[in-house]
This record gives structure tokens, sequence and C-alpha cells, in this order.
């Protein structure tokens, strides 16, 4: 799209389109030769190489200032002061200047794709499409399976409702297209099986294979070719957010529709229907478990809706009962029991999944939550409060648990004993929302538990955690309530917390000293005292001194215990690490990643051997034996000399399909070295 939209700006407004098309060793294989798809002319007049590319692009403003320019003479004068504009790749949609008409512009997007020199064979293969095509414009299946539906991907291990669709739909719908006389049905998949079972439906339904060769073609031709075939079709069915669809449509002219949107009432029921008796009776009209595990939600949302969702659950029980190991069937069958009170089920299931090895920490978090609200829901909240800390631990930025964590803490339930410390100064009088209703208490904000705690947590923040717009976002969020508190130490901390996030370290230190000149009696000021210095060359040991200070202040409650004996161990002082460690590990097993900080830092030590062994089974007990804890519990048991417990965890890697080159060379040489 960037090809096109430069192309069509520089036509419209007489600039020179110049292309770079870089080529690396991480580029896709159909991309990597545009020589394949352009000709010789068109790349002679347009394409750049590598260092015309370097020298000129410093000169070069970004695409997004020009659109600043509100007026097509403001443009000229923009154009007159830089040397050009870079429009590059990370849009698929269409380039539209404040002073231009969206229509026109789709238009000419259209035009101008369509004006293009093409390679020969390229020239000579849309020629054949549009023979074969005709006049009347086709229709498109977009159907996306790939990685969706191969059970070796990681992809296949979560759902994809809005990529994945039941090829029922595609069945019903192509059928009253048929019925109705439509004309050509053009299926763009990655499963060619797809194709077969519709084709067997409508002699309507065709590929892009029936009408070019693709044996004549390479890769990059025959993937051009695809979307230029789609392009012509209107509608187009397809998955929303696939970037091939969605190019195609905008170069087309036309959308994108979603089919069970646009799927007419009684025929999406009577798919559904037939989709029912398909998983229930006939599982070999699918190609995998992973194929027939994306239906599940579809399957027994539609059984849901007739108050038949037992029988949805029953479907998902079967496949689990035949072997099936895709993690989210755990989570829908969770998420059934707790809704109908299926307690005893609900406890069976929690323990059934920890034994999965293919089950993810989301999945996990997700059927420990809902077992705890279900121990909840009996009464039991001292198990419900151990699960839904664990769940935390496991996916803190789960939007499911933020919920019952701030109700257990109001209740009391989760406390410094068995949860990560909070600002309870950072907080307001509320009506809280809780899974079972409302309750009166105190409102707080959970982003920070994450942020303060990270360290101590499971899951680790992605990139989009600690993106500066995004730590912008969730303090405003976190201080919308506080606008008129700036003097509040509670207030100046936090603001600290998130300078901290966002690499202001010194601005970070003065704001936690202010707060602590308020308020030199709250723990978790002196913990993000210490963070802030810490971070700061030559300021290692105040670090220390401070998070010395917050074990005090804390009654050495365990998580700022920790921090403290990981900044020793961090500042080369690895035997107050270890005492501090031996002193108080055990109050950490209410805390798996705690247990697995102090392994790690035992493990070095001689006298340390038997607790770290201690403590990482800990972890494994409370990990469903992930492949990041199996790894280093690997190692682990290695250095602390029980090779044979190494061995077994290597070989447990190997049976879950989840070795590397790094660890297979490692099973190689303990089995040799215990052979």
């Amino acid at each position: 799209m960037m090809i096109i939209n430069a192309m069509r700006m520089a036509q419209d407004y007489q600039f020179q389109c110049k292309i770079f098309w870089p080529i690396t060793d991480q580029s896709r294989p159909e991309v990597r030769n545009p020589e394949e798809i352009f000709s010789q002319d068109f790349i002679a007049r347009h394409f750049i190489d590598h260092d015309t590319f370097k020298i000129q692009s410093h000169q070069f403003a970004s695409f997004e200032t020009l659109l600043q320019e509100k007026s097509q003479n403001q443009l000229a004068d923009f154009m007159d002061q830089h040397a050009g504009v870079i429009i590059d790749n990370t849009s698929r949609s269409r380039y539209v200047m404040p002073w231009e008409q969206p229509a026109h512009v789709a238009t000419r997007i259209a035009q101008v794709f369509r004006e293009i020199d093409w390679h020969e064979t390229i020239t000579q293969s849309i020629n054949s499409i549009l023979d074969a095509l005709g006049p009347q414009s086709p229709t498109a299946y977009h159907i996306r399976r790939g990685d969706i539906t191969n059970a070796q991907t990681v992809a296949s291990n979560k759902l994809w409702p809005t990529k994945y669709f039941p090829r029922e739909f595609y069945e019903a719908h192509l059928a009253d297209h048929t019925e109705r006389g439509g004309g050509k049905i053009l299926i763009f998949t990655d499963e060619p099986r797809e194709v077969a079972k519709l084709q067997s439906v409508s002699d309507l339904a065709m590929e892009i294979d029936d009408i070019v060769d693709r044996d004549q073609l390479s890769w990059c031709q025959y993937d051009f070719l695809s979307l230029f075939a789609m392009s012509l079709c209107q509608p187009i069915y397809g998955p929303s957010g696939s970037g091939f669809s969605e190019t195609a449509a905008v170069i087309g002219n036309t959308g994108v529709l979603d089919i069970s949107k646009e799927l007419a009432p009684e025929l999406r029921n009577t798919a559904l229907d037939t989709l029912v008796d398909r998983l229930e009776s006939t599982p070999e009209n699918f190609f995998s478990d992973a194929d027939i595990g994306q239906n599940f939600p579809f399957a027994y949302a539609h059984l849901s809706q007739k108050n038949a969702g037992q029988r949805g659950a029953d479907i998902i029980r079967s496949y689990l009962d035949r072997g099936m190991d895709r993690a989210y069937a755990y989570q829908m069958l969770s998420a059934h029991h707790l809704a109908n009170a299926q307690f005893e089920q609900a406890v069976a299931l929690l323990e059934e999944a920890r034994a999965q090895k293919n089950v993810t920490d989301l999945t996990m978090a997700a059927v420990q939550l809902n077992t705890a609200l279900a121990y909840d829901q009996r009464g039991d909240s001292t198990r419900a409060a151990d699960l839904v800390a664990k769940s935390f631990w496991l996916h803190p930025k789960s939007r499911q648990v933020e919920a019952p964590v701030i109700e257990l803490i109001n209740r009391g339930e989760l406390n410094d004993q068995n949860f990560y410390p909070i600002d309870r100064n950072l907080s307001r009088p509320a009506n809280i929302r809780t899974p079972t209703g409302k309750m009166k208490g105190i409102a707080f904000p959970v982003d920070p538990i994450v942020r303060d705690w990270k360290l101590l947590l499971g899951k680790r923040v992605g990139q989009k955690f600690m993106r500066p717009e995004f730590i912008n976002l969730r303090e405003a969020r976190v201080l919308q309530n506080f606008k008129k508190s700036s003097t509040n130490p509670a207030v100046m901390s936090i603001r600290g917390l998130y300078d901290l996030e966002r690499g202001n370290f010194a601005r970070a230190e003065q704001l936690h000293h202010k707060a602590l000149s308020k308020d030199p009696d709250q723990p978790i000021y002196w913990k993000r005292y210490s963070d802030a210095l810490f971070k700061q060359d030559g300021k290692q040991e105040a670090a220390i001194n401070a998070m010395e200070t917050a074990v005090e202040k804390s009654g050495a409650q365990i998580c700022y215990v920790a921090l403290l004996a990981h900044y020793y161990a961090q500042n080369k002082q690895r035997d107050r690490s270890n005492t501090l460690w031996r002193q108080h590990l055990h109050k950490a097993t209410p805390y798996p990643e705690i247990n697995y900080l102090a392994a790690q830092h035992l493990s070095w030590d001689p006298e340390g051997h038997d607790l770290a062994a201690k403590h990482m089974d800990i972890v494994l007990g409370h990990s469903h034996e992930t492949k990041r804890f199996l790894n280093v519990a690997s190692h682990l048991f290695y250095r602390i000399g029980q090779p044979a417990r190494s061995l077994s965890i290597l070989e447990e890697i190997e049976a879950m399909g989840a070795l590397n080159p790094i660890t297979t060379e490692r099973l190689a040489s303990l089995r040799a070295e215990l052979t």
C-alpha cells in the first residue's frame, strides 16, 4: 500500500515517486524479488538502492508531519522546504489529505494500481484472470486457517474468533448464493482442503489455481496474483485485521465483510445446527483437533442461546476425554462449571489442567480464577484468595482478575501475608463492582501493583506496557481522582513510580524523597525510593539502605525482603543475600516467583543447594511446569549436583515438543554423560 499511496500523491500533486525496497535475511520469500512483479522499465524509473536511500532519507520529513498541513497551498510550501517525504509500510489503508475527498482518493488508488507496469508474466496472468472471471465481479471468501489449525504451532493453542469462522458458514452462504443465481466465488485460503469441501457444495466455487498455472509462477508472483484476483471481488468476506484482504479491498475500492455478521439469521442458525451435529457425530469432517477446537465458541454460544449450554460443555468434555490438548478447552469448560455452580467439576478440572503440558499461563490463570470464584461461592475464602493470588501472579495484566483482587483485598482475604503490598492511601471510598454484585469499600488502581512488583510476577510485561504513551495513559487514569491532591504523599509517590517507568530516575528520586518527608513510615515509598536510586550510577549503597528501611518498616514482609536480597546479589553482596533468604524464606510459600528467585540465588551457594532444590520444587508445583520454569530448573538441578533430575526435566521438555537447538544439545550431552 505504501507504493500505491506514494504513486497516487506523486501523480496528483506532480511530485516524483521513488521506491526503496529493502531486502534482508528476515524478508519473507514472497517479497524478496520485486523484479518478478514489476517491469524493468518501472524499476528503472522508480527504484533506488540502499546507499541512495541512506543518503537522502535523512533529508526527508515523515508523512505524519505532512498530514498536519491543512490546505493544498500549505502542501506546496511544505514540499519546497523539504527534500521529500517518506511513506513507510505501516499502513494498509488509503492516505487522505485533510482537503481531499475520501471517495475520490479511493477511486484514484484503484486507478493507479491498475496502471502500474507489471512484469510480462504478471501481465499475461492478469489477462488470464480477467478473461476467466468475465465482466461480473466475483465474490471472495478469504478463509484463514494455516497456523491456527496446525496443532504444532503456538497460534493454534488460543482461540481466534474474529479470524476463524466455521466452514458451515461458508457452506450455507455458498448454497444460498448458488440458489439465488449468484456469480463465481473465488476462494483464498492457506488450507487447500477447504476449497475441495466447498467445491462439493457448488460448481461456482473456484480458486486462482483454476486459472493460472502455479508451477509456472514464483512464490512472489503467485502471492501477488492472488492479491490482484481478490481485488477484483465484490464483496470480500474475510477475517478482521488481515493485511492481505484489507489491502485487496483498498486497491479494489471495496470493503471486507464479516461472514458471521452478514449471514442471514436463519442461515446462520442452520449452519450452527450443522456444526453442532458434526462435532457430536462426525469429527472426521474436521482436519485436526486444532481445527475442531476453533469451533467450540461458536457451538457453545449457539447452544447456550437455546438454554442447552450443558450440551456444548459435553461436546468439549468429550474431546478432552479423547485426548485433545488445546488449552482454551479447559478455560471454556471452567467458565461453564462456574456459571452453572458445578463445584466438584470445577475443582477436578483445575487439577486436570495442571497436568497438561500444553496449557498456557493465560489459560491457567483463567482456570484458577474460575475455580477461585467457585470456592468463594462455597464459602471457602481462604482457598479462593490463594487461587486469585496465583492467577494474578500468572497473568497480572488480565482484566478478569482485577475485580476479584480488589474485592478480596477489601474483604481482608488478600493481604500482606499472601499478596503484594499496596498503598492504601491511594484509594477512595466506592461501591466496588465484584463478580457477584457490588459492595461498599475502597477502590484502588491495580496497574501500580504490577509496576511495583513486576520482578516478583510470573508474566513478564510486554513492550506495550513499557511504552511512554501507555505509561502516560495509565498514570492519568490512576490520578484522575486525585487532581486536587498534588501535595498528598501518596500522589507524589505514585508520580515517582511512573517517572521511574519512563526512565526519569532523578525526578522519581525527588518525588519519592518528598513523599517520605511527609510520610516516612510507608514501606512502599521507601521501596520505590530504593528502586529509583538503584537505577542511577553510584547510588547503589543508598538504594540498599532505603530498601533495608522498607524491610524494617514493613515488619520484614517477604516481598520487600526478596527485593532487598535481590539488590544485595546485584551489588555483589551474595553472602548477605543468601543469609537473608535463609532467615525469611519460610514466608515465601504463597509467592511462586519469590521461591523461583530464591532458588536461583541459593543454587550458587554450596550450602544453599538443599534449599534451592526445595524451593524450585515449590515453583514447579505452582507453575503447571511451563517451559520457562522447566528450562531454568534443568540448569539449576545440574548446577547443584543432580544431573539425573536435570535430564528428566529436559526429557519432559522433549515430550512437550518444546526443545530448541540449545536444549537439544544439552539433552544429548546429559544423556552421554549419564550413560
